[in-house]
């Protein structure tokens, strides 16, 4: 049962790590703030590819009820 709680806490932090990256490139502030457990979706688009850059834009949704 420890491995378990230990992967998940992994995960958590994997996902606040990624949230908040994201949302310090964010374009737009929503004011929703997803957390460890929230249906999330990404859109991804093909982005600009030349010798200088590899450029994408993503779009993540939130479920909220």
């Amino acid at each position: 049962m420890r491995k378990k709680r230990g992967w998940r806490r992994a995960a958590a932090l994997a996902l606040s790590a990624v949230l908040l990256a994201g949302t310090a490139l964010a374009l737009y502030d929503t004011g929703v703030t997803p957390e460890y457990g929230t249906q999330l979706l990404t859109l991804s688009t093909c982005g600009v590819a030349t010798v200088t850059t590899n450029s994408r834009f993503a779009v993540l949704a939130v479920k909220i009820n």
